[in-house]
């Protein structure tokens, strides 16, 4: 079950498992929540205050899928065109809603990012921007890829950039402009550049926490983002204002804010333009911190 509230009353989604992660998602005109648990993704409509579209991981199997029957739904994201899944065996699912079909989406693509073993993808995102993808996954990989034609289908344009194999898996991932910003379970953000196709090696590598991050999440304009991990810190980092045109992927992060909330085990974050809103760990309450008074 998924509760929103508003100024009025407090909207219930039901869902038939525990919800794992959820997003705004706009693949069409429309504004949508997508709602994924393990074994279903939902459509909310926030204009009709109702579910307008489901598809469970068996439908998608029924419906000539290469998927296999043990997999379950990670993570999602949005791209300028498609709802993107993530899965337990490191597929990326691609959802588009087809013409003259109004909130209802057909998987045209599955990327595959492990061609041995089973490894889950983690974390998804997308820069609609940019028509960018990438995910991480358990192993620690890193994968990216570019819808380089809009006229073309996916399985035309998704181009493959880079892959890295790291020393622990990573659990949060964003684009900004040419960079991939990632954390990873040993505390540690990479940033890669994806202007250096033939490298795989990382422009940054900083270890930020003294356990796992958590989440982490970009301001919606300015080249700053915040991170939280299990060390119950709470971190503020930013990069260089022009980062296109910096010369020869010279980009660097700076902190410019650290505290500890002690017994706060931070889940979720995101930034907003005066403001960081954080989820935490068996708490009823989100938390909110703004910058302080000069």
């Amino acid at each position: 079950m998924l509760v929103m509230k508003n100024l009025k009353k407090p909207t219930i989604i039901v869902t038939k498992d525990h919800p794992i992660d959820a997003k705004w998602v706009k693949p069409s005109s429309r504004l949508y929540l997508a709602i994924v648990t393990r074994s279903e993704l939902r459509l909310w409509d926030p204009s009709k205050a109702k579910i307008i579209w489901s598809v469970t991981c068996k439908e998608l199997l029924s419906k000539g899928s290469k998927m296999k029957d043990t997999i379950f739904f990670r993570c999602v994201t949005c791209t300028h065109d498609a709802v993107c899944l993530g899965t337990s065996d490191g597929q990326v699912l691609i959802l588009r809603e087809p013409k003259k079909s109004r909130g209802t989406l057909s998987c045209d693509l599955i990327l595959g990012t492990v061609k041995s073993g089973l490894c889950p993808i983690t974390c998804i995102c997308a820069d609609p921007d940019s028509k960018t993808l990438a995910a991480g996954n358990g192993m620690g990989m890193i994968f990216v890829w570019a819808c380089i034609d809009k006229s073309s289908t996916y399985e035309d344009t998704m181009k493959f950039l880079m892959n890295k194999k790291q020393d622990s898996p990573c659990m949060t991932i964003a684009i900004r402009e040419s960079y991939v910003v990632a954390g990873f379970d040993s505390g540690h953000i990479r940033i890669f550049s994806m202007k250096r196709k033939g490298s795989m090696i990382p422009a940054v590598e900083v270890a930020a926490h003294a356990r796992c991050i958590t989440a982490l999440a970009f301001h919606p304009k300015k080249n700053i983002f915040a991170t939280v991990g299990e060390d119950t810190s709470f971190n503020v980092w930013k990069m260089p204002d022009r980062l296109g045109k910096l010369k020869n992927d010279s980009v660097h992060i700076e902190l410019i804010h650290s505290a500890i909330h002690k017994d706060v085990l931070f889940t979720g974050i995101v930034m907003t333009k005066n403001s960081v809103i954080c989820s935490a760990y068996d708490q009823m309450v989100l938390f909110e911190f703004r910058r302080g008074s000069k």
